[in-house]
Formats: C-alpha cells, structure tokens, sequence
C-alpha cells in the first residue's frame, strides 16, 4: 500500500505509514519509500561513524534490534526492518537521522533544535540534548505560537537571498517528566514512542503549517550555576562559531556537496538572523521566567 505524505516541503510517498504525518495530495512525489534489502556496506566509504557509513550520494544506517536503511540520491530511502522491532522506534530513527541525511543530499543546512512560528518569521532554540530545547517550543506553543520542527532544522536561501526554514510535521518528542512537570497539555494526543524509551510523540496537527517562514531569530540555549538568566545578542563570527557547534549530527555534513552554498548561507544568517546566547539557572522550575524572556525579545 502507498502513503502519500508531506514534511519539510516535500512530498513521500512510502510503503512505511506514519501517524506523525501529515496526508499529501500531491501524485508527484519527491521522495520514495521503500522496503526492501539494503548492503552490508557501501562501495565507496567517505565518512564512517558507530551507526552510519556515508559515501558519494549514499548513506548507510544500520540500528541494531531496530532496521537498517540505505538513503541514495536525496530522493529514496530503502528499509530494511530486523525481526519484530517496535514500528515507533523505526519511524523515529527514520524520521530524525535517517532523514537528515537525505536533507543534507539535498543540500540544506540542518541546526539541531526546535523552532516556532513568530509574527515576524521562524524562532529556533538550539542547544545540547537535554538543555529543554523541545519543552521551550511546547510551552511556546502553550501559549499560542504554532509549532514547525522538532529536533531538525532545515534552512535554505530563498529566490531573494534570504535564510528561511522549512517546517517539518507537527510533533513534539517530549520526555515524560517535562510534561508532568511544566503541566503541558496534549490535547491532539500522545503516544510512548517505544518500549525503551520515556519519550513521548506529543501530536499538534491543529497548530501546525507547513509553509516556509524566514528565519528571524535563532536561541543557543544553555545552563549555568548561577540564579540568574544571563541573555546575549551575539556579532559577528561568534554567531558563525555558536552556529557551528549546533549542526545536527554533523560528521554527515561531509555528504552535503553543495559548499560553497553552504558557506553562502552561514554568511546570510550571520548578516539577516538575530542570534541570541540565553543561559539559564541549573535549577528549580523557571519556565515562565524564560518563556517571558523570549517572549520580550519577539516583540522587538
């Protein structure tokens, strides 16, 4: 059976069906699916980490008890699932580095973070995993703001030269205690991801567009063991350097071939996009101090 999807402005068609999903209508599909046997290795190995071999338009995932998955040309992801693993862990792998890989075959620049919509265009919070990245964007959304990516940022430069960033599909990965501790409502539902893990799939079909918004502002979210918030607007090469440390998973940068445009586009974000370092208390419960905060450098 065939599924027709959209995300990241694209259209997929896939043997594979996903709840996170949003249905296409669109018969020309840019990307495909399929089931099928993937290779131990590649031919041509340019880069090799614990989970992933990448060569010249391909890129090998092999997740042990989970699938393996051969991702070619920007254009067709082939899955190969391993005995009976749990159908929410090989959507996730799919849909996060699996996925990045096939955006960076495309040629876009991928920022590991989460990002909303603003009246004024895209607002993404990056930072290391667990700084609250996800949290931030649901208690954003909360309070009116429409979600447009979790964990992948994808940015590209439009027909005018500007950074704009392409909205994914309308989920949140949440752990179990942040939606217990920050009270956030699931309304559209939630799901376990799988057995092992304590992630929640947090639905906002009602609060999503899949339109490209222009990329306004960019939070580097960190901790510090102060009992204060500490909130910088970075100039100049120290956004370039900020930047840089928040490429998602960036050892697959190497297959994104499209260099000089990529440079181009770092340089575009450097000039058009306000970059802010925002460093919080390591402690207590500050979720309406910081969404306060944010919400003050939105209004601008």
């Amino acid at each position: 059976m065939e599924n027709h999807y959209q995300l990241f402005g694209l259209t997929l068609k896939s043997e594979l069906e996903f709840i996170e999903l949003l249905p296409s209508q669109n018969d020309q599909p840019d990307i495909e699916i399929v089931m099928g046997d993937v290779p131990e290795e590649l031919d041509r190995m340019v880069v090799k980490g614990v989970l992933f071999q990448a060569g010249q338009n391909q890129c090998l995932f092999r997740i042990r008890d989970v699938a393996n998955y051969l991702v070619e040309n920007g254009n067709r992801i082939t899955v190969e699932i391993i005995n009976d693993s749990e159908p929410g862990l090989i959507r996730a792998f799919l849909l996060g580095a699996v996925f990045g890989a096939l955006l960076y075959q495309r040629g876009y620049l991928l920022l590991h973070g989460s990002a909303i919509n603003s009246d004024k265009g895209a607002v993404v919070f990056c930072g290391a995993s667990g700084v609250g990245k996800s949290t931030l964007a649901a208690l954003m959304a909360e309070q009116g703001h429409q979600i447009l990516t979790d964990d992948i940022c994808a940015v590209y430069l439009d027909n005018d030269q500007n950074p704009t960033l392409l909205p994914a599909y309308p989920q949140l990965r949440l752990w179990s205690e942040a939606l217990r501790k920050f009270s956030i409502s699931t309304p559209e539902g939630r799901k376990q991801i799988s057995e092992r893990q304590l992630k929640f799939a947090v639905l906002k079909k009602n609060n999503f567009n899949p339109d490209p918004r222009l990329l306004r502002k960019i939070f580097i979210l960190g901790t510090h063991n102060k009992d204060e918030f500490v909130l910088k607007h970075l100039q100049g090469m120290d956004k370039v350097r900020l930047l840089r440390r928040h490429i998602y998973l960036s050892r697959l940068e190497s297959i994104n071939h499209h260099k000089a445009d990529r440079f181009n586009l770092l340089s575009e974000i450097t000039n058009q996009t306000d970059v802010i370092h925002l460093a919080r208390p390591q402690t207590g419960n500050r979720s309406k101090e910081i969404c306060d905060l944010v919400k003050q450098e939105l209004d601008r």
